[in-house]
């Protein structure tokens, strides 16, 4: 995200790479009808990606000599 980006920036890193991960299954067994509602949204984010919705991230710096 851009405020993430630019704290990076500011101490001295460049972003090389942000990669985001979509979905989980915490509600698999537990609640059926959410967990189908989980994989539409997953798989919805897959095509049209909004870093701020994701489940997860890596993100690869580096730091210039």
């Amino acid at each position: 995200m851009k405020g993430q980006i630019e704290f990076f920036q500011e101490i001295g890193y460049q972003v090389v790479e942000y990669r985001g991960y979509f979905g989980h299954t915490y509600y698999a067994k537990r609640v059926p009808p959410l967990n189908w509602a989980h994989q539409l949204k997953t798989k919805w984010l897959l095509k049209r990606p909004i870093a701020s919705l994701t489940s997860y991230a890596t993100v690869l710096l580096k730091r210039p000599d």
